[in-house]
């Protein structure tokens, strides 16, 4: 199966969330370091839908890469709606590596959180979680892309067009993260 647009894309990985055919109870440090494993293994694949969808799925059944403490400096993820001077694969990179070390220290905290549903702030205070379960955090994060996509007043149409690129990623992993 050919994945050449967006709708494609998350028509296929909402399929697989409805039909339960992912394991969801992989903790979401786990599944984010698989996907960084994926992601780093292909960094010189051109970007596509069909790389992505690879990805997402596969980061419930790949191994993870091990934590890495060097990743606890990336203390904020890029912010791709702001215009900076980073290669697009640094966007992603940027993001999950400060996703992983941000749920690694917040571990203790996540631990001893009645309602995780209101969020947990992020140490740096700068961010917020709201989706702390694999599946949850792919749910969220291609309906905040859905979502984001369709409104005329969303930040992110003017970031990427409907040809994917690394950033397209990287807006994929922050809508995981925050997006209700």
């Amino acid at each position: 199966m050919t994945i050449t647009t967006m709708d494609a894309f998350t028509s296929l990985i909402n399929s697989r969330l409805r039909n339960v055919s992912l394991p969801c109870d992989r903790p979401l440090e786990h599944y984010l370091r698989a996907l960084w494993g994926l992601i780093e293994r292909e960094k010189n694949s051109k970007p596509s839908y069909e790389l992505f969808a690879h990805f997402l799925l596969d980061g419930f059944t790949e191994p993870p890469v091990p934590f890495k403490p060097e990743w606890y400096e990336h203390r904020e993820a890029p912010l791709v709606w702001v215009p900076q001077a980073i290669k697009p694969f640094d966007y992603v990179k940027g993001t999950i590596l400060y996703q992983i070390a941000d749920l690694n220290r917040l571990a203790e905290t996540i631990a001893h959180t009645e309602n995780l549903w209101f969020g947990v702030k992020s140490p740096n205070q700068k961010s917020t979680w709201y989706n702390f379960e694999s599946c949850t955090y792919l749910s969220a994060a291609l309906r905040g892309m859905t979502d984001n996509l369709k409104s005329p007043r969303s930040v992110i149409r003017n970031v990427i067009d409907l040809s994917p690129d690394w950033t397209t990623l990287a807006i994929l992993l922050h809508m995981g993260q925050g997006y209700e």
